[in-house]
């Protein structure tokens, strides 16, 4: 199977056919974008931005097809939480203004999918809290998770 996004439903339907849960299927879903190529706008693992990983990850769980940039998705569809081991999760970099402008999908633990142009030579890359807080130390992180139903 070479198409990346093929791969990605077969995964969903195979983790939703043994009872896994949303959760676990978002987290390895998210994995699939391990090693992608930066491309502004894109949304599959041959190649996409930041948002595009967490949009395509919710978009293949729960087939749908919404498109959102990392302030949309942090504004609208994501809310505050203290539950990071049963949520759908991400952390979103706020710039002086208040404004959203990158996100990186939570695999669980301390551990992010993060597909940034500040990463070029390692595409997609699997990094811990600390690791893109000295990536990015411009930007204020704030961890929230997938408002119940805002996907649907």
């Amino acid at each position: 199977m070479t198409d990346p996004l093929l791969h990605m439903k077969a995964l969903r339907a195979v983790m939703k056919r043994t009872g896994a849960g949303d959760e676990d299927i978002y987290r390895d879903l998210l994995a699939c974008f391990n090693g992608t190529p930066y491309v502004r706008g894109g949304s599959t693992p041959d190649g996409c931005d930041c948002s595009g990983s967490v949009c395509t990850t919710l978009n293949i769980l729960y087939r749908r097809n919404i498109d959102a940039t990392a302030d949309t998705l942090c504004k609208r569809y994501f809310t505050e939480s203290d539950d990071r081991d049963t949520a759908l999760c991400a952390v979103f970099f706020l710039n002086r203004e208040g404004r959203a402008v990158h996100v990186a999908g939570r695999l669980g633990d301390d551990f992010y999918m993060n597909v940034s142009r500040a990463e070029t030579a390692h595409a997609g890359t699997i990094r811990s809290y600390d690791e893109l807080a000295a990536l990015y130390p411009q930007f204020r992180m704030i961890f929230r998770s997938l408002r119940k139903g805002a996907w649907r």
